[in-house]
């Protein structure tokens, strides 16, 4: 049983750095496709299939911006925790 593991100094803030941008990506961009109205088979007429149009199938479109929502708060809460850890251990031993 593992009582006291840590994640090496040198590798915590870049994962913690790689969760924020991740999460703030993820974030970001399924506010900006669920409450800015566009639409995207313009953005995407350059010799690309278009995967989900809001024009389209709408639930479809409403599921994948509600999971990027969801993903990129799992990901700013898990950085969170993470860096308040790290701080934790730093004042403890």
């Amino acid at each position: 049983m593992i009582t006291h593991a840590r994640i090496p100094p040198a590798l915590l803030l870049p994962i913690v750095a790689a969760f924020v941008l991740a999460g703030l990506w993820m974030g970001l961009s399924g506010v900006w496709d669920g409450w800015i109205d566009h639409d995207t088979r313009e953005l995407f007429t350059k010799g690309r299939v278009v995967i989900v149009s809001k024009a389209a199938d709408p639930a479809h479109f409403g599921r994948i911006v509600a999971y990027r929502l969801i993903l990129g708060t799992v990901c700013l809460a898990l950085a969170f925790v993470l860096f308040r850890l790290q701080r934790w251990w730093r004042s403890e031993g």
